[in-house]
C-alpha cells in the first residue's frame, strides 16, 4: 500500500515542479483520501498518522499556491494537530513534522506556539 502513496506523492510533486497545480492538488488529494482511510483504521499505527499530516501539509502548499490561504491554513491546523494528537505535554515542544507544520502556521501569521496547541485541544 505504502508504494502507491509513494507514487502519488512523486506524481503529485512533479505536477507541480512543472506548474500543473490542478493534477498536483488532484494527486495529493488521492493521497490524502487513503491515507485518511488508513489513519483511521489504525489509529495507533504512528507511519499512517505521520503520512496523514504529510499528506494535509502539502495539500495546504498547494492552496497557498492557489491562493486559498483560509483553506491552508484549515490544513495546516490539521496537519499540525494530527502530528502532535499523542505528544501535547506540558509546554514541550514537539520536533519532527510538528517543527515543519508550525513553519507553515507561522507563515499564515500564527506565531503563539501556546496559542497553536489551544486551538489544537479544541478540535
Amino acid at each position: 500500500m505504502r508504494e502507491g502513496l509513494f507514487i502519488f506523492c512523486k506524481l503529485g510533486d512533479l505536477a507541480e515542479s512543472i506548474g500543473d497545480l490542478q493534477i498536483a492538488l488532484q494527486r495529493w488529494t488521492k493521497v490524502y483520501e487513503i491515507t485518511s482511510r488508513l489513519a483511521s483504521s489504525d489509529p495507533g499505527n504512528a507511519g499512517w498518522q505521520r503520512d496523514l499530516s504529510v499528506s494535509l501539509g502539502m495539500l495546504g502548499d498547494l492552496d497557498v499556491s492557489l491562493g486559498d490561504l483560509q483553506g491552508a491554513l484549515e490544513k495546516f491546523r490539521r496537519a499540525f494537530s494530527s502530528s502532535i494528537a499523542e505528544d501535547l505535554d506540558g509546554d514541550d515542544l514537539v520536533p519532527g513534522v510538528v517543527v515543519e507544520h508550525h513553519a507553515r502556521l507561522h507563515f499564515l501569521g500564527i506565531n503563539d506556539l501556546r496559542l497553536i496547541k489551544a486551538k489544537v485541544q479544541r478540535v
